[in-house]
């Protein structure tokens, strides 16, 4: 894959906004305020060159039966990145499903459950290869062009930004409404009181209509928030599906990430959420708090466990206090984080680390705080507690999908 640096004017909020109409887009976007958000990636993904697969193990494997991690130690070193180079050279863009974490797991999928990951009809997992992109160095302020970047890049200064151009985001509001949310919590709590789970996240889905430009919303969403793992990703319509779609998402969290060279899996837990203004020192004492990450990390460390070396398992940092969103502002949120780290067996691949660790753990607790077999079955008969979410992923790699994969949360 060609690798070259560039020189430019252009931020990359410019190069969005100039990105040609007609020219599809992935995206990959971090705020660079911090050494894991240094990156941002806009690419064009290759006309017909996509994998979808609605769910399960055989569908995860067929997706993914070409993922190879490297097996010698000169293969991992000559896949490796310079730290100064773009982590991303050309590869897979894609997400994944909550929902679709429920068919690896089927102890967790209560009778009765729709065939369908989401009702939204978008596949289980969906990636799109992208062998042309423009990375940008948010810490060298340098841009770098992969395959036929340069030529992407330079059609962006020609062209005129969308100018006013606007979006519009209608009223947002819940399908489940007030009072039956409430009568939700209040089952949980019983489940609770039972003894059948620690912990129960209920979400509910927000509705609202939309017009404008796409792009442009993801625009204003990331310079709002500077996330650390944004992502972008349109799905084209096709003879059998004429809708077209688009996954905006901005997430603090990340969910898994593969060191080739060492076969380290590291996985980063969030729970705990202040705004930036308020106490760090209070949210690092707050009990329910740290009771949550503490839960979580136990139940990451099993899943681990699962597909890593025996004794590998590491809690490397048990709690920390971050902040999220614009470098110095009192926007954005104060997020408490752990990290475990454990070295995937020899032999195991992309498709074995995702089986083990879908669905992400934030969906519940169980009350072995181990897999949220228990929470989900909770989950699966409370509908307003399901979930359509994407972790966004990133596959680094040169010709191929081997190198070092890495999956935010969302």
């Amino acid at each position: 894959m060609n690798l070259e640096p560039l020189e430019s004017g252009l931020t990359p909020e410019a190069a969005l906004a100039r990105w040609p109409r007609d020219r599809p887009l992935a995206a990959l976007w971090s705020g660079g305020g911090a050494s894991r958000a240094r990156w941002t990636i806009l690419a064009e993904p290759v006309s017909g060159a996509s994998l979808s697969v609605e769910r399960g193990r055989n569908g995860l494997e067929t997706m993914f039966r070409d993922v190879r991690f490297p097996t010698t130690a000169n293969e991992a070193a000559a896949s490796l990145a310079d730290p100064l180079l773009p982590p991303f050279r050309g590869g897979w863009i894609g997400c994944i499903s909550y929902e679709f974490g429920r068919d690896l797991e089927p102890s967790v999928v209560p009778p009765g459950t729709p065939s369908k990951p989401n009702s939204r009809q978008w596949p289980g997992a969906h990636f799109v290869r992208t062998d042309d992109a423009v990375a940008y160095d948010h810490h060298r302020q340098r841009w770098w062009s992969i395959g036929r970047g340069r030529a992407i890049l330079r059609e962006c200064e020609r062209s005129e930004p969308s100018g006013v151009r606007s979006f519009r985001v209608g009223t947002v509001r819940s399908a489940t409404g007030h009072d039956r949310f409430c009568r939700t919590v209040e089952r949980a709590l019983e489940y609770i009181r039972a003894g059948d789970v620690y912990q129960v996240t209920l979400s509910h889905r927000l509705s609202g209509n939309f017009s404008g430009p796409a792009r442009m919303l993801f625009g204003a969403l990331m310079e709002g928030s500077q996330p650390w793992f944004g992502g972008y990703i349109e799905q084209q319509p096709t003879a059998a599906d004429c809708q077209r779609r688009v996954i905006l998402s901005m997430s603090p969290e990340l969910f898994l990430e593969f060191d080739s060279k060492t076969r380290t899996v590291l996985t980063r837990p969030m729970k705990g959420t202040r705004p930036a203004g308020g106490s760090a020192d209070e949210l690092r004492a707050a009990p329910k708090d740290n009771a949550e990450l503490a839960m979580i990390v136990d139940l990451m460390r099993n899943d681990l466990g699962r597909v890593c070396r025996f004794g590998s398992i590491h809690v490397e940092q048990p709690r920390v206090i971050e902040h999220h969103g614009l470098s110095g502002a009192t926007t954005g949120v104060l997020q408490a984080v752990a990290e475990v780290r454990g070295t995937l067996r020899e032999g195991l691949m992309l498709a074995d680390l995702l089986h083990a660790t879908l669905p992400g753990g934030s969906g519940g607790i169980d009350g072995s705080g181990t897999r949220p077999c228990s929470a989900e079955r909770e989950r699966g008969v409370i509908p307003e507690a399901r979930r359509s979410s994407y972790p966004m992923g990133r596959r680094p790699g040169r010709g191929g999908i081997d190198g070092s994969p890495r999956l935010g949360v969302s």
